[in-house]
């Protein structure tokens, strides 16, 4: 598909080439990844790690570009350096307004897998392991009701707290 106006539509088919090269090991979808995500969502992001548009840079459309950031960071393999440096180069930024927002007003969206895979990607952020803690801990305590357990978060936030816990 050819980029669209939305970047967190793009976004998608960023982390949908990203997992087809991991399956595969097929190059052309890591290389079509990296065209999509050079095209369609790095050109969006403002100064300040958002992205420009209104729409993108709310939180929840924000997430689905640092999944999709993730996705290509954690595919990529060592040795294509330059790439993995420019994917890093938005991430860094998108990530820090993520932590900003979540240290000004708390955490607003749950995003554990996101930031476990952003974690691997920039350790040098101190933050990361606060929030994911923080997250961990909203997730298990939309959990229960204090009488009893209840599904109070996805599958896949769920599936993230098991892979913090040691």
């Amino acid at each position: 598909q050819e980029c669209c106006a939305n970047f967190n539509y793009n976004a998608f088919s960023v982390s949908l080439l990203a997992h087809a090269f991991r399956v595969t090991g097929q190059t052309r979808y890591l290389d079509a990844a990296m065209a999509k995500f050079r095209v369609g969502v790095a050109p969006g992001q403002a100064p300040n790690g958002r992205w420009m548009d209104p729409h993108n840079a709310r939180t929840v459309y924000h997430v689905i570009i640092l999944r999709a950031l993730g996705d290509l960071g954690s595919a990529l393999p060592a040795e294509r350096r330059t790439e993995r440096a420019e994917v890093e180069a938005v991430a860094k930024p998108a990530v820090a307004a993520l932590l900003d927002e979540f240290d000004a007003m708390g955490m607003t969206v749950e995003a554990l897998p996101e930031l476990q895979t952003l974690a691997a990607l920039q350790p040098e952020d101190m933050r990361f392991g606060s929030a994911v803690r923080a997250m961990t801990s909203l997730i298990l305590c939309k959990c229960t009701d204090g009488t009893r357990v209840t599904m109070g978060s996805s599958v896949v936030q769920l599936a993230a707290v098991a892979l913090t816990q040691d």
